[in-house]
């Protein structure tokens, strides 16, 4: 049997809630994904510069790149995000934005 050892660690969801995740590879892509008592998804997101949206890498690319910048909106406290698809959003650092800003990691989560 070939089994992984999964360790848990705690994340900080955008409404500041910190919460237990675990990390897991999906098709090669290195994900963290938190859950609630009842194994329900919380909030999934990864910094790995392997996930791709219509073929370009997401992690790194900087705001100016995203048609839809001006919708960038701010979570007080956790950070700038913006809606990428139907399905996922990039984060962007709290501290300072503009046109150059890259994207730390994607993540899904239902606000």
């Amino acid at each position: 049997m070939n089994a992984q050892k999964q360790s848990q660690y705690s994340i900080v969801t955008p409404y500041s809630d910190i919460v237990p995740a675990y990390e897991a590879n999906i098709n090669g892509i290195v994900f963290s994904i938190a859950v609630d008592e009842y194994r329900k998804k919380l909030f999934i997101s990864t910094r790995d510069t392997n996930f791709k949206q219509e073929g370009k890498a997401v992690v790194g690319r900087t705001l100016s790149s995203f048609k839809n910048k001006a919708d960038i909106k701010l979570m007080q406290g956790w950070g700038y995000y913006l809606k990428i698809d139907e399905y996922w959003y990039a984060r962007f650092d709290f501290n300072n934005i503009g046109d150059d800003s890259k994207v730390g990691y994607v993540f899904q989560y239902k606000f």
